[in-house]
């Protein structure tokens, strides 16, 4: 399910799914009431659209005191198939994606339909003085998908999820995920956590570089040429350090005491078909071994040899395992994917399961290479992203408590817009959202892109991620790293992450180059060729933007 919150500039009223919307339930006397409600709850800013395949509903109300959340206006498209259980299902799900406690929602006893009223009751509504309410029941999976070295993030996600009191009963895991779901078992955050911010190549892998220092190109490259010979003469690095860590640090006492249930994925190599283990507390050294077969990324690691059969990854048939969290029984999935190698199967899990999708805009480094200073890093990164999605912080690439770049972008459009600047002319071309959408890696809206241009500039400046942001201080970071003055980032990087530093550095038409160049401009550009100005105009919109905010934050140093 799709869920988008909309704004004014989505115009609503022009779209022909909204013109032919109507109610489902009467909480106006007529359906061009309930649509004229609608626009100007968008004007709010509260209205969301959900979508499911060919399904369009539009949903307002607000989030009680006691965490039910209290529909207000519902609209659906009238000339799509569908039936009331399934528009019902698609607010069930938005309300458990958010972890709602219930939904509720009031309505004139003289327009509801008795085959309405009875069709609430028979779907679990409760009803006293009009208002209709049903709470939202919860048997919820943690999805972890495999990703090596990346898998720090998972824990920052288990300990946000631990802040918000938000409980799962479910876990599934491939590879590093199934080994961060052991760590769950044991139900100790801390000691998770102190794990992987200590965690290297060594006590993971068995090979002569893999004590060295990565924190320089030359030094990650001769760490992973040391990785892949060893892997060639020896049919696989050894696992050893891995599986001595693993018998250290699990105590099946521990994880008897755990209620939540463990499924490993792995893939048997003999026909290479995926092998799903429950894993057994009380049988724990065999079911070390399922773990570190799950992990065992070969031929890169030595395959797992379990009762007499091979087995590795599990990332070579499901490195996300939605599917099997659902076949246990999940109805609500927080999937926890650190973009590992691996298949992603195309799985699309039924109506009525709910599936919260959590993942890094940012790249989470090299995931064959384990850095404590990375993992510290990406579990951070893990704990913030999960509060934001939650609505605890603003942001999409940085994370803030508090900022209003949306209120100066308001004003620095109307200066533009006073002063019929040729700027003006840019922004208000399709073009323009186009490549700013792809530019900042999701949809952006005209209220929310004060927010998108300036973390823009962040990202093209490489200010880190892992802070509390307030305005002026993110201002201050983006002002020192124009002036050269931000330091290196004290972790290693994966090669893909070192070649992007570079051509950012070297290539003159890169992203920094390009903003930092039309920064230093005192004047707008006016003379470039439309071709030409079009592929330059997000660069340049965030230069000028940048230029207004900088002014009126002069103490932001």
């Amino acid at each position: 399910m799709q869920t988008i919150k909309l704004y004014p500039s989505d115009f609503i009223d022009y779209q022909p799914v909204f013109k032919r919307s109507c109610q489902i339930f009467f909480f106006f006397a007529s359906n061009s009431a309930a649509r004229a409600d609608m626009k100007q709850k968008v004007k709010a800013e509260t209205v969301w659209q959900l979508r499911k395949k060919d399904l369009t509903v539009y949903l307002t109300g607000k989030l009680a005191a006691d965490n039910f959340f209290d529909l207000t206006n519902f609209l659906w498209d009238s000339e799509q198939s569908g039936s009331r259980k399934g528009l019902l299902q698609l607010v069930d799900n938005f309300c458990r994606m958010n972890f709602f406690s219930g939904l509720r929602f009031e309505l004139d006893p003289k327009r509801i339909s008795t085959e309405v009223f009875n069709w609430l009751i028979a779907n679990d509504f409760h009803v006293e003085k009009g208002v209709f309410s049903r709470r939202c029941q919860y048997q919820t999976a943690l999805v972890l998908g495999g990703g090596g070295a990346r898998g720090a993030y998972q824990i920052g996600v288990w300990r946000a999820l631990q802040e918000l009191k938000i409980n799962f009963s479910i876990v599934t895991g491939t590879s590093v995920g199934a080994l961060n779901g052991g760590l769950i078992l044991l139900n100790d955050l801390k000691a998770a956590s102190q794990l992987w911010e200590s965690l290297s190549t060594d006590q993971v892998l068995q090979f002569p570089a893999a004590t060295a220092d990565t924190h320089a190109l030359n030094l990650l490259l001769r760490q992973v040429r040391s990785l892949t010979f060893t892997a060639l003469r020896e049919n696989g690095a050894s696992t050893e350090p891995l599986s001595r860590l693993m018998q250290k640090i699990f105590d099946g006492k521990k994880m008897l005491q755990s209620k939540k249930q463990l499924y490993v994925c792995t893939t048997r190599l003999s026909d290479f078909s995926e092998h799903v283990y429950h894993f057994k507390k009380e049988q724990l050294k065999t079911a070390l071994q399922w773990l570190g077969a799950s992990a065992s990324f070969y031929p890169a690691m030595k395959a797992t040899e379990i009762a007499g059969d091979f087995y590795i990854d599990g990332g070579y048939r499901n490195n996300v395992p939605v599917d099997v969290a659902v076949a246990k029984g999940a109805t609500e999935c927080i999937v926890v994917d650190v973009k590992g190698p691996g298949f992603t199967k195309n799985y699309q899990p039924p109506s009525n399961v709910a599936t919260i999708s959590l993942s890094s805009p940012w790249t989470l480094g090299s995931f064959l290479v384990f850095d404590p200073q990375r993992s510290k890093y990406n579990l951070r990164l893990g704990y913030l992203e999960t509060l934001k999605y939650f609505q605890r912080y603003t942001g999409f690439w940085y994370t803030f408590v508090k900022e209003d770049f949306n209120g100066l972008w308001q004003q620095f459009c109307k200066q533009l817009r006073k002063q019929q600047h040729p700027l003006w002319q840019i922004i208000k071309a399709p073009y323009f959202w186009r490549k700013l959408k792809n530019a900042y890696g999701k949809k952006v809206s005209f209220e929310t892109a004060g927010l998108a241009i300036a973390e823009l500039s962040g990202v093209w400046l490489n200010v880190l991620p892992d802070e509390i942001y307030q305005q002026e201080f993110f201002i201050t970071q983006v002002k020192q790293a124009c002036a050269g003055q931000m330091g290196e980032f004290n972790a290693t990087l994966s090669v893909a992450e070192w070649l992007h530093l570079y051509r950012e550095r070297l290539v003159a038409w890169s992203d920094s180059r390009l903003f930092l160049s039309f920064l230093q401009l005192k004047e707008y550009p006016f003379n470039f060729p439309q071709t030409l100005l079009e592929n330059l105009a997000v660069s340049i919109v965030t230069a000028e933007f940048s230029k207004y905010v900088f002014c009126e934050y002069p103490e932001a140093l």
